[in-house]
């Protein structure tokens, strides 16, 4: 019995001896890995901790999509922070684009004339808070035979950008001319060609001005029907603002909006009218942002397509003698001897009398005289050859829009 239990003793301490040190190891890879979590854990929680710091200093954020038909595609996203900078020198949100992939493919970015690596940036957080911002946006699309365009579409969420402070977000184009308006459309397509970067503004204002009061139109005062006239005007935005011009005609009609044009371009439109008339020209403006101007001093025109009326007064029927009629004469035609002074009466109740012209029909139509006030006359002076001549004397009177009454007299004159 005694050696059944030494056997079993024996057999015991060996296997205690066998164990231990496997309990040992395991027991000790065990507490490695408890502190390998611990440490991890502890290092997840300070990383996420730190991110949450950053992005909670991230006012408001918006991403743009870039994406054409073959699924080429990018993205690029831009916003504000309180402690980002407005250029240099770069801050930790500034990210500089990846290096390109292969072609094809769509390389946006965003430009904060920064060095290198951050001269083409993926995220442009800039300063908040501001009233007046500006991202420069390069879209560049590069084809796989480094030939061929494509359509490439832009599209953002409106509410990401509503986060901002800026109720004016617009998108335009290089020469700063609007595109969309980004806090009510969503997306912009355009046609771009290969290896040829195409360069975007997104502008953010927070206060706008209406554009200043039009000057009054300069143009025409005195027209006739069925003529084109030209009427301009012009408009200053102290926000640097383009600006669209609306002519209204008086007559129902108006230009439509035109432009956009720089801020204190002089503008012009046409227009023609149907029907006689007074009518008044006035103009407004907008700005991109759709704030409108007061209507300009409104400019008088009169359309008129009345002939002016014409009355020869002097010769008549009789005979004259150096400027005085003798007696009437009872022959068809007046007889002058010596010089006389040819007398009209012309009237135009529209637009005025704008000249009078004194034609010597007999030769060629010849102009004898061209008289711009009243009251019309030409002195018609001794010929030089003294003979009995056959003239044809006619009158032109023309109104201050060119419609015209002509008339006639058929005289002899002897010297």
């Amino acid at each position: 019995m005694l050696r059944k239990y030494l056997i079993i003793g024996v057999m015991f301490l060996f296997f205690c001896i066998y164990t231990y040190p496997i309990y040992i190891s395991c027991f000790t890879t065990s507490r490695a890995i408890d502190n390998k979590l611990q440490y991890l854990a502890s290092s997840t929680e300070f990383n996420q901790q730190s991110l949450d710091t950053q992005f909670r200093d991230i006012i408001w954020d918006a991403t743009l999509s870039f994406i054409e038909p073959n699924n080429a595609n990018d993205n690029v996203i831009f916003g504000e922070a309180p402690d980002a900078n407005d250029g240099p020198p770069a801050d930790s949100y500034d990210q500089p684009k990846p290096p390109a992939p292969f072609p094809p493919y769509i390389r946006a970015g965003f430009d904060d004339n920064l060095p290198e690596p951050y001269d083409l940036l993926w995220k442009d957080i800039r300063h908040y808070p501001d009233n007046n911002k500006q991202w420069n946006l390069t879209v560049q699309w590069v084809s796989t035979d480094y030939v061929t365009p494509t359509t490439i579409t832009i599209s953002w969420s409106s509410n990401e950008v509503e986060d901002g402070e800026y109720n004016i977000v617009k998108l335009c184009n290089s020469s700063g001319s609007q595109l969309k308006n980004m806090l009510s459309e969503n997306n912009y397509s355009f046609n771009c060609p290969a290896m040829v970067p195409q360069i975007f503004y997104i502008i953010c204002q927070t206060n706008n001005t209406a554009p200043d009061r039009p000057e009054k139109p300069s143009g025409q005062t005195q027209g006739n029907i069925n003529v084109e006239y030209t009427y301009s005007s012009r408009s200053i935005d102290i926000d640097g603002n383009q600006i669209y011009y609306w002519f209204d005609w008086g007559d129902g009609k108006n230009s439509g909006w035109i432009g956009p044009q720089t801020s204190g371009t002089i503008v012009s439109a046409k227009h023609v009218w149907t029907e006689k008339g007074a009518y008044q020209i006035k103009v407004k403006a907008k700005d991109t942002s759709d704030a409108e101007s007061d209507w300009s001093d409104p400019l008088s025109i009169m359309i008129d397509n009345t002939r002016p009326t014409l009355k020869i007064i002097k010769p008549v029927k009789g005979l004259y003698i150096k400027e005085k009629m003798i007696r009437p004469f009872f022959i068809r035609v007046p007889l002058i001897i010596g010089g006389i002074t040819i007398e009209v009466l012309a009237t135009d109740d529209e637009t005025g009398i704008d000249r009078v012209e004194f034609y010597d029909g007999l030769f060629r139509n010849k102009l004898l005289e061209n008289d711009t006030e009243a009251p019309y006359n030409f002195i018609w002076k001794r010929d030089r050859i003294r003979l009995v001549h056959l003239h044809i004397l006619k009158i032109v009177a023309y109104d201050k829009v060119g419609n015209y009454a002509s008339d006639f007299v058929i005289v002899r004159k002897i010297a």
